[in-house]
């Protein structure tokens, strides 16, 4: 579906899906109070994605980086795959009542030997100084021993699109999967916060 947002002059456009709609209008309204972005026609970073403005006549276009076909270059006529994870990612940290700490879609990780096939896996985050590195560690649980290379964030929509949900929770936090569902979340002292005040 198209959504649509004016002010003044122009017109802010964006295509979404249908069940994303709040999501994208939520959007709309965070660029529209963005001056660079509406007038000076520069991207803007929104949690973890980046949206950039293609003006056609008194109409705004938004877009976002083209995660099938080189998203550090292009862009597509969409917001879905940006919203539908950001949203996701909100609904975490507010879960689990931690601030979130953004982490950007070309940030790379590092994802140990056999945890992108792995059924059961955990995540950890570490605080780092390293610009462009998202301070994410994947494991296959239970195993310490394969080797780390490193893999851009949005390679996990490919790979283990579940993933990108935990992303945003802070240096400290631990995420454990159990296939693709989330069985646990643990804080720096090791409480699980994803099922704190959840009756079992």
């Amino acid at each position: 579906m198209t959504l649509e947002k004016v002010i003044e002059e122009v017109t802010l456009v964006a295509n979404c899906e249908p069940s994303l709609q709040s999501h994208g209008r939520w959007l709309l309204d965070r660029l529209s109070e963005t001056r660079s972005w509406v007038v000076e026609g520069q991207p803007l970073q929104v949690g973890w994605s980046l949206f950039t403005p293609v003006r056609v006549g008194a109409r705004i276009w938004v877009h976002e980086p083209d995660f099938e076909c080189d998203p550090e270059r292009n862009t597509r006529n969409e917001i879905s795959v940006s919203v539908g994870i950001l949203a996701q990612q909100i609904e975490v940290v507010r879960r689990a009542g931690v601030t979130p700490r953004d982490v950007y879609f070309a940030d790379v990780m590092e994802v140990q030997q056999g945890a992108l096939e792995a059924t059961d896996a955990v995540l950890e985050r570490f605080e780092t100084a390293n610009r462009g590195h998202s301070g994410w560690i994947a494991k296959p649980r239970g195993d310490d021993s394969g080797e780390l290379r490193r893999i851009p964030v949005f390679e996990l929509l490919r790979r283990r699109r579940e993933w990108l949900q935990v992303l945003c929770l802070p240096p400290g936090y631990m995420a454990v999967f159990r296939r693709s569902d989330i069985e646990a979340i643990l804080d720096r002292d090791d409480n699980d916060v994803w099922h704190q005040g959840i009756e079992t």
